[in-house]
């Protein structure tokens, strides 16, 4: 999971997002900047591993949950616009036939009081670990 999480912040911080945080991180609301971007995760499914004389592969249905905080006097127009922009755009390289937006939400952040955008991105993971021989 910690390595879904990673892999989209380090996608929107190679494309000039520098205000993007996890949901485990601790920092202060007003030292986020204006827009900011919180990524966590809503599901993780794993399946039933798949097994070769030498790996073990792991193969999970994952969904992240991608919010976007706008500052106070922001539109839902011009979160969107920020959205398609900082978000969408630098996402757009990991979509594909394994991944895709599910939803995307307007709504208040209770926490802030702000206008966020929620993105939900379904993903498939895989993960291969070596066996130890005898």
């Amino acid at each position: 999971m910690n390595d879904i999480i990673t892999n989209i912040s380090a996608i929107l911080k190679e494309n000039g997002n520098q205000n993007v945080y996890t949901v485990y991180d601790a920092q202060p609301v007003r030292d986020k900047g204006k827009y900011f971007t919180i990524i966590g995760m809503k599901s993780f499914k794993p399946h039933i591993p798949l097994y070769t004389d030498t790996i073990m592969y792991i193969f999970a249905d994952a969904e992240a949950e991608i919010t976007v905080i706008a500052p106070k006097e922001c539109t839902e127009e011009q979160l969107y616009d920020y959205y398609i922009t900082n978000i969408e755009m630098p996402l757009s390289k990991i979509m594909g036939i394994n991944s895709g937006i599910q939803s995307i939400e307007y709504g208040t952040d209770r926490v802030t009081g702000r206008l966020k955008l929620t993105i939900i991105l379904r993903t498939e993971a895989c993960q291969k670990f070596p066996l130890k021989g005898d």
